[in-house]
């Protein structure tokens, strides 16, 4: 297998079990793909064990980055997509399972013109445009004098 694609599947089966296991928290019901939480921290432990020995051990790693293997500049760029390629991929995978819609005593202290659209039902996408903006507003606020 190529150096870069098993760089990739490794990375990317280690970003969603880390993601399986940060979605613990009961403040990230948008990465959620079992209900349990037992399930989702088992399945991230096991994503994250199995990613080693899944890349080092189907190949002979051990190159340099002359002879075929990747920078440290590929490394970085194959790594970042990868890691919002698992994000995305978590998000929507979890949208179309549980379909969830945000309760709107959660938005209450955020009364922003995103939570005023009238049915009161929110998907993924709505929420992450209401983050963004609450945290433009917040770091433009904290460098007012």
């Amino acid at each position: 297998m190529y150096f870069g694609l098993a760089y990739f599947l490794s990375c990317f089966t280690t970003c969603m079990g880390v993601l399986q296991i940060a979605s613990l928290s009961p403040r990230s019901k948008y990465l959620r793909l079992f209900k349990s939480s037992y399930l989702r921290k088992t399945l991230g432990i096991v994503l994250i064990v199995i990613s080693g020995p899944l890349f080092f051990l189907t190949d002979d790693r051990v190159v340099s980055d002359h002879s075929g293997g990747l920078d440290a500049n590929q490394q970085a760029i194959i790594f970042a997509f990868t890691a919002l390629f698992s994000y995305l991929l978590t998000a929507i995978i979890s949208q179309l399972i549980w379909k969830t819609k945000i309760d709107n005593r959660l938005l209450k202290p955020f009364d922003t013109e995103i939570c005023k659209n009238g049915s009161g039902d929110f998907n993924f996408t709505k929420l992450q445009v209401k983050n963004w903006a609450d945290f433009r507003h917040w770091i433009t606020g904290y460098f007012r004098p």
